[in-house]
């Protein structure tokens, strides 16, 4: 009798497990049959090497979204085939001359920095001497994790990774108090770490990939970049008034139980520390390394050596025999996919003037979105990109690869209307960063995520309330950027 039993099929799970199977290739698909549509459309208005160019970007669009390849690939793919279809119109100086942009060193030096800081150890050590200081009391416990995520920003540039080191602290801090997975306690401290770099992604020029991204954008269009410290000095008091609104806003979503807090300590600290022991040799040269870039990036207007210069030599000397901490294995740990997307990005400006797209761009999708909110003044022009990005930030999820479809076009736009391109920039900088819903839309959060300590009815909880809250900050500092801008540019 067993072998007639039938199981019944369900045909939603056999169709959704049929596009699991062969999402890459329905995707795949998809992008073709989308740029064909696009290579088609009856626009009269754009030239024909910008519709061709239009189709190609859609149909690498499509794969970003469908994770068909990585990002960087793709764009890498996107830079191939415009002379594959365009021939001498779109000439390979042209496709490829983002990679000559001085922020691909930049970023490339700072990685090997942020490596030299955490492989050695230097900056988990940091973490805890840090968090060490907020003693018995969750609440100044808190404080001391958004301090030592802020100083964490300015070793390393990747906020993945800074997410990733505080995974085993958050761990022993709710073994520490003694609290359940699921309970309050756990994804109030979830949160404040998730947010807590976020303040060091902003404040720091290299705090995110994100930051040179758009700000090497941002020179492709206008000629102009801020050196590392004027970046910053126009993000100091943005980034009090973030961090004080952000903190006080998560204790009143999503306060921790107070039996759990009074329950507990944070004695796990100063064991990590114990095993941890004295500093190691290598510890002192990453951080001598570290610091000696500081002090030529804040001397920058003395002896006129460039951001990316001195993050390049002084990621070049870490290889050093006997003076350097870091092995060739370690360029195994740079995320050169990136790298990639970025110097395809960074070129992605002068494709649209070649192919006379960005025009055409600017005046037919962003102007009538944009423009009835940017009369209103630099308030309105932040809360129109915020808005846009943070719409366009539900489907390209990644968002480097959301900055590399947003960001050119933007800036266009700012540039070509005659509003304030710089401010459109550090707009578009902090929208793809802050504005989201889902854990899906930002890697960091989505690395916390898998802790288990917070589920979705909690995230949503949170993110809608930190959402809300970050387009009326951004809303409200765009006439503070805008005096900074104009003060210390």
């Amino acid at each position: 009798m067993a072998a007639d039993v039938q199981v019944p099929i369900n045909p939603a799970s056999g169709a959704l497990g049929f596009f699991k199977r062969y999402r890459a290739i329905i995707f795949f698909i998809a992008a073709i049959l989308i740029a064909l549509i696009v290579a088609q459309l009856p626009i009269t208005d754009l030239p024909r090497e910008g519709q061709i160019t239009l189709a190609i970007f859609t149909f690498v669009v499509v794969l970003w979204i469908g994770e068909v390849l990585p990002v960087g690939v793709a764009a890498l793919l996107f830079a191939l085939l415009l002379p594959a279809f365009l021939g001498k119109k779109m000439p390979a100086s042209v496709v490829f001359s983002g990679f000559a942009n001085p922020t691909i060193w930049l970023i490339t030096g700072a990685f090997l920095l942020g490596e030299a800081t955490v492989s050695t150890g230097v900056a988990q050590r940091i973490a805890y001497l840090t968090m060490r200081l907020g003693g018995s009391s969750y609440r100044m416990l808190l404080i001391y994790l958004w301090l030592a995520q802020t100083l964490l920003g300015l070793l390393t540039p990747s906020t993945t990774v800074r997410a990733a080191m505080f995974i085993p602290i958050m761990i022993g801090i709710v073994q520490a108090y003694k609290a359940r997975p699921d309970s309050r306690f756990a994804a109030n401290l979830l949160i404040h770490v998730y947010w807590a770099q976020v303040l060091g992604a902003t404040l720091w020029y290299t705090g995110s990939i994100i930051n040179p991204q758009v700000m090497g954008i941002l020179k492709a269009v206008t000629g102009y970049a801020p050196s590392y410290f004027v970046y910053v000095a126009w993000n100091v008091i943005p980034c009090a008034i973030f961090a004080v609104g952000t903190f006080l806003l998560i204790e009143w979503v999503m306060p921790p139980e107070k039996e759990i807090v009074s329950g507990g300590n944070v004695d796990f600290l100063n064991k990590k520390l114990a095993e941890m022991g004295p500093m190691s040799a290598d510890e002192w040269k990453a951080l001598v390394f570290f610091l000696v870039a500081i002090v030529f990036w804040a001397t920058e207007k003395i002896h006129r050596i460039d951001t990316a210069t001195v993050a390049l030599v002084v990621g070049a000397l870490l290889f050093l025999p006997n003076v350097g901490v870091l092995k060739p294995k370690s360029l195994n740990n740079i995320n050169w996919d990136i790298i990639l997307l970025m110097a395809v990005a960074l070129g992605i400006t002068e494709i649209m003037k070649v192919a006379r797209l960005d025009i055409w761009v600017t005046s037919r999708l962003l102007a009538p979105i944009l423009n009835p909110v940017a009369a209103l003044g630099s308030a309105g022009l932040a809360f129109g990109i915020s808005i846009a990005v943070g719409l366009i930030h539900f489907i390209a999820a990644s968002a480097a690869g959301e900055t590399a479809l947003v960001a050119p076009l933007v800036l266009k736009f700012a540039h070509v209307s005659g509003y304030d391109t710089i401010l459109a920039a550090l707009v578009t900088d902090r929208a793809e960063m802050n504005i989201f819903l889902f854990p899906y839309q930002v890697t960091p959060l989505l690395v916390l995520w898998g802790t288990g300590y917070i589920d979705m009815k909690k995230c949503l909880r949170c993110s809608i309330a930190t959402c809300i809250f970050n387009i009326v900050w951004i809303t409200a500092m765009a006439p503070l950027w805008s005096w900074s801008i104009r003060l210390l540019k």
